[in-house]
């Protein structure tokens, strides 16, 4: 059975030639704080207040992650949509007329929405069913134990005794391109977009840009996809990139540009060519906590 006192817990471990061995581990600590409502955040505040913790959970934006609600499942959403629409086109050859197959924008949207609600609510509703604590606003550490929570009321100071840092990150969109949320889009502009577009140029072939073009594909929309490197994933392996520029992005118009200068028709639209541009972000940004306080 667990002892109690100090950081640590006494164990007995039963069986064995010994029986009856102490062993020692750790004991969960009383107030666990932790920054950031994603699927690691979330996941460890109900662990831990499974194992008896005072937890807190500070989140900014909607407790089960913003990536994972706001970009993952969208576009999960919207492949799967493309998919049923290209098995209705090609009923066709089933003698099975698809003329009136067509993306309806607005219920598209509505049925992420709808998604997206129903997996929040499950977050919420479990951590709840918890007791833990669930906070609106920006955390970050004041001292090694506690950290100040920004909301629309003002400040709010809260203690603990060990804290968990799950901030994500956020997108980094390249200098050179300002998105308007009109026609220069970043990719959760584009959930779904104002309209399906005739003409979609994707600038970056990495995963999500490739998720991008075989999306817009499957819409009925022409697609362009500038590849910056030698192959679309450019860190991926050669073979897979190859097989999938072979079958997979057959439809889609490869330009490999290799210096930003051929980007020019971003910055100042001279050679604007499409309704839309999609910027899918690069590499993440990681959220300032101060992390200075975890010396």
């Amino acid at each position: 059975m667990a002892g109690s006192g100090g950081r640590h817990g006494i164990v007995t471990v039963p069986g064995g030639p010994r029986s009856g061995i102490r062993a020692y581990a750790p004991r969960m600590a009383t107030r666990f704080l932790v920054i950031g409502g994603g699927p690691a955040g979330q996941t460890a505040a109900s662990v831990a207040a499974g194992l008896g913790a005072d937890v807190t959970i500070i989140e900014r934006d909607v407790l089960g992650g913003a990536a994972h609600l706001w970009d993952c499942v969208p576009s999960k959403a919207m492949i799967a949509t493309g998919g049923e629409l290209m098995s209705l086109l090609r009923s066709e050859d089933m003698g099975i007329d698809a003329a009136a197959g067509v993306v309806d924008v607005d219920a598209l949207r509505a049925r992420m929405r709808g998604i997206q609600d129903h997996l929040r609510d499950a977050v919420e509703t479990l951590l709840a069913s918890q007791g833990v604590r669930m906070l609106r606003g920006t955390g970050r550490l004041a001292s090694p134990t506690t950290a100040v929570l920004e909301h629309d009321g003002g400040t709010e100071t809260v203690e603990f005794d060990a804290v968990l840092l799950s901030t994500g990150s956020r997108p980094r969109v390249p200098d050179w391109v300002r998105p308007d949320g009109d026609r220069i889009l970043t990719t959760r502009d584009a959930y779904p977009p104002p309209v399906v577009p005739e003409h979609v140029v994707v600038v970056g072939s990495g995963v999500t840009g490739v998720e991008f073009a075989h999306m817009f594909t499957t819409f009925g929309a022409r697609v362009s996809l500038v590849v910056s490197r030698q192959q679309v994933l450019p860190t991926k392996d050669p073979e897979v990139a190859a097989t999938l520029e072979d079958s997979f992005l057959r439809n889609v118009e490869l330009e490999f540009e290799r210096n930003q200068e051929r980007y020019q028709f971003l910055r100042c639209g001279q050679q604007a060519f499409s309704n839309f541009r999609v910027v899918p972000p690069g590499t993440g940004i990681v959220h300032q906590v101060n992390l200075e306080y975890l010396a």
